[in-house]
């Protein structure tokens, strides 16, 4: 059902997205889509020279808010954005990283910053049609989108606020803010005012709550599915079995040194053939790997590393691998690190091998049993032998047939399709709330 007398003011830095970890709002905009007369999209002013993927379906719907902040001064004139290899960062680049997070300096002078977040007030003010109900959409990063909603919502109590998380801010594994206190006034403090606060994960949920009564999940979930090539058959890889990556290794946090054993070890014993493997790695931190390679016993050449890909030519890797490599880690005081290379791997359909650097996951398996998606190991639990018998199991379907089977049925997809799960939450959260209260008369099947 298509509500013709609602409309949605999303505000969104990075739309559409300028990189392979900015797609969140995106696929929010294109469900919503379905459901609204009008979207209208608040970005900054800095779209006109990063380089943002080329989607003429949206210019029409974005706003731009004037800004000045470090990315103006640090990407001007660049082609692309570079991601440098967390190992050739400096110590000092992490601690400014750190301070840009930080309550109050995240809203003067981190991304966005203070111009951009009034100049973005004032634009949200004006796209407010007052004939109409407004749901305000914004997603954190950076937090200078939630405090243009923020201000929107003081000025127009009438409008109903999601405010949406897909990483946490105050993060207590990777500990990417100072003065922690500080941080978690400020979060309640501008939280207060959201109708309701969405996230990615269960666990991501756990901690919000903390800042919020009404946080509900919203998964990264999966947005078009990509086409599989037909056995890998025109790929210059196909003599290889392979095994592939796509992401970055996030401070040493995501390890695939379960991998990398087994399959040295597999190796060894004559189970598997080294020149017949191939680890297909695309991302920033190929120099992480090398020692990790040279640590097992693994020849250079068992390894591809491809650098930085566009997000086209990763789900192209993920489509004609044999086995997805997924990296995560899980403490005791945060899991559900789902992060979108989760469904993008669903999407491709092929089996998927889910290292855990940490503890237990409860909600990566719930997942994993629902979809059949593959297997997950931990280190902490001495997995080897697991990971072992999975890539051996593979590499003999390989071997007999010259390729490995889809492991992902279609139907098992639904429940985590875009798609699906904005229409439930929409239904669940805000139609049926004061939101669903304003004159909303006029409807259509869509």
């Amino acid at each position: 059902m298509k509500r013709k007398t609602a409309e949605v003011l999303l505000i969104a830095y990075w739309f559409p997205p300028a990189s392979n970890q900015t797609w969140r709002s995106y696929r929010m905009f294109s469900a919503l889509q379905n459901y609204f007369r009008e979207i209208r999209i608040i970005s900054t002013s800095n779209r006109n020279f990063l380089p943002i993927k080329d989607f003429n379906d949206t210019a029409k719907h974005v706003s731009t808010a004037l800004t000045l902040d470090h990315r103006l001064f640090t990407y001007f004139n660049r082609k692309e954005i570079k991601h440098v290899d967390e190992k050739f960062k400096p110590k000092w680049a992490f601690k400014i990283y750190n301070l840009f997070n930080s309550f109050p300096f995240n809203l003067l002078i981190g991304e966005g910053g203070f111009l951009y977040i009034i100049s973005g007030y004032k634009k949200g003010l004006g796209l407010i049609n007052k004939k109409y109900p407004t749901l305000v959409f914004s997603s954190y990063r950076p937090y200078s989108d939630h405090a243009i909603a923020y201000l929107i919502k003081c000025s127009r109590p009438h409008t109903t606020w999601v405010a949406d998380f897909r990483d946490l801010h105050v993060d207590p594994a990777l500990k990417e803010t100072y003065f922690p206190k500080i941080q978690s006034w400020f979060n309640k403090k501008i939280l207060a005012k959201a109708d309701v606060v969405t996230t990615v994960s269960k666990g991501l949920a756990e901690h919000l709550k903390a800042f919020h009564p009404n946080v509900v999940v919203l998964r990264n979930g999966i947005g078009e599915l990509p086409i599989t090539p037909a056995a890998n058959a025109d790929l210059p890889t196909a003599k290889h079995f392979t095994i592939t990556y796509t992401g970055s290794m996030f401070r040493d946090l995501r390890k695939p040194d379960l991998l990398l054993e087994a399959l040295s070890e597999l190796i060894a014993a004559q189970k598997i053939a080294a020149e017949q493997v191939q680890i297909r790695y695309a991302g920033k931190d190929t120099a992480t790997w090398i020692p990790l390679l040279e640590k097992y016993g693994l020849v250079p050449s068992i390894f591809l590393g491809l650098g930085n890909v566009t997000h086209q030519e990763a789900v192209q890797l993920q489509c004609s691998t044999h086995i997805n490599l997924l990296l995560t880690y899980a403490t005791p005081e945060l899991k559900g690190n789902a992060t979108g290379k989760l469904y993008e791997y669903l999407a491709a359909k092929q089996p998927v091998l889910l290292l855990v650097n940490g503890c237990k996951d409860e909600e990566l398996e719930e997942i994993f049993e629902a979809t059949n998606a593959g297997m997950i190991a931990y280190d902490s639990m001495n997995h080897k032998d697991l990971v072992k018998a999975f890539l051996l199991e593979k590499y003999k379907e390989w071997q007999m047939t010259g390729l490995v089977a889809p492991a992902i049925a279609d139907a098992d997809l639904d429940a985590f399709r875009w798609e699906n799960m904005m229409a439930a939450f929409l239904e669940k959260h805000v139609f049926k709330t004061g939101f669903a209260q304003k004159p909303l008369v006029d409807f259509e099947v869509k």
